[in-house]
């Protein structure tokens, strides 16, 4: 799997990061609908909101989440004036325009880890309050 892979040039950067983007884009909606009661929303990332935000007070792990789709969307994917992109590049506190490419893609993995263990201590402690 590319995620595991080192990103020691902008091409191998950008790849990497849209990858973990569309992946990030790709929560089950299906299933994101039914827990939420929800089928007007369009996208995958609202519908995990809304199921947080009925579940918890934490909203980090949808925060990391829509960051990482903002940064899918810089260059070459689309172009830096998209919206987010920049802010995205701050929040990670990645170097804008990224010159470290290895440092950066190390930060995007921690925390997509750190997002995906949170989500995972949040329904955990769900299900046992149910």
């Amino acid at each position: 799997m590319e995620f595991f892979r080192s990103a020691e040039s902008i091409e191998e950067f950008s790849y990497r990061v849209t990858a973990l983007g569309n992946l990030v884009g790709s929560l089950n909606k299906d299933m994101l609908s039914k827990a939420t009661n929800q089928t007007k929303s369009n996208h995958s990332i609202q519908l995990l909101e809304s199921l947080l935000s009925n579940i918890s007070t934490d909203q980090k792990v949808a925060e990391i989440f829509r960051n990482l789709i903002s940064l899918r969307k810089a260059y070459p994917v689309h172009g830096d004036n998209v919206e987010g992109v920049v802010e995205a590049h701050k929040y990670f506190e990645l170097d804008y325009p990224v010159k470290d490419f290895e440092k950066s893609w190390n930060k995007i993995k921690s925390a997509y880890c750190n997002a995906l263990n949170e989500l995972f201590e949040i329904v955990k402690s769900f299900e046992s309050e149910s």
